[in-house]
């Protein structure tokens, strides 16, 4: 029977050779995690930006808003602030005018027969 000789030498190949093989296999996952994280950072620098640019809308909103100039403007549209020197209007409707009723057009209702019904559901017609 034959003896199988162990030499140092091989030895020592085989352990860098494996050493190697995982150190490669750390490095692959390593920089998969590299890229994810890249991919992540790049779409939070979008979303804050967007959110930031939301934010500073509103804020010019509550700034305007909070101002006399809305006020007064509100007021205007409203019709509860006038002037001096405006003439307020109010549209005052007649006491004998009826409202317009609204006809709506009855649906009529297909009557399917059982084999249509059946074939609708199961051919989607």
């Amino acid at each position: 029977m034959k003896s199988i000789q162990f030499d140092k030498k091989r030895i020592l190949i085989i352990a860098g050779l494996v050493l190697l093989f995982f150190l490669m296999v750390d490095l692959n996952s390593r920089l998969n995690d590299l890229y994810r994280l890249t991919r992540d950072r790049d779409s939070m620098r979008a979303e804050i930006s967007g959110l930031t640019s939301t934010a500073a809308s509103i804020e010019t909103q509550i700034a305007f808003a909070t101002s006399e100039l809305a006020v007064e403007k509100w007021a205007r549209e409203e019709g509860m602030m006038v002037m001096p020197g405006d003439q307020l209007i109010v549209p005052i409707s007649p006491a004998d005018a009826t409202p317009m009723p609204v006809i709506t057009a009855p649906t009529e209702q297909v009557k399917l027969e059982n084999w249509q019904v059946w074939w609708a559901l199961f051919f989607g017609e």
